[in-house]
């Protein structure tokens, strides 16, 4: 739908990833605040195997959705969901 309005919007991930690589090493991990459907985490996690993830969210359904791309894409246990707001974060439900 997002690349209906603006062309190239797939490829922004793959972007953000090239980047993220020429400052975190092997081992790093990832937070995405506001996640969504999880289309980056989904991107990140299939092309950088190294890493692990933790997604965050404020909607439940949208975190269905992540999952569900997630666990297709076979990625499931280096990315932790987390139904909730950046602050209200910690250790044990960040963790991977």
């Amino acid at each position: 739908m997002m690349g209906q309005v603006f062309p190239g919007y797939e490829q922004l991930p793959l972007i953000l990833l090239s980047h993220l690589r020429t400052y975190l090493g092997a081992g790093a991990r990832v937070l995405d605040a506001g996640c969504g459907t999880g289309s980056a985490l989904t991107t990140f996690a299939t092309n950088q195997r190294d890493w692990s993830f933790v997604g965050v969210d404020p909607a439940e359904s949208m975190l269905d959705m992540a999952r569900a791309k997630i666990d297709a894409a076979g990625a499931g246990d280096r990315v932790a969901l987390v139904f909730g707001s950046v602050d209200a974060l910690t250790n044990e439900r960040a963790s991977v």
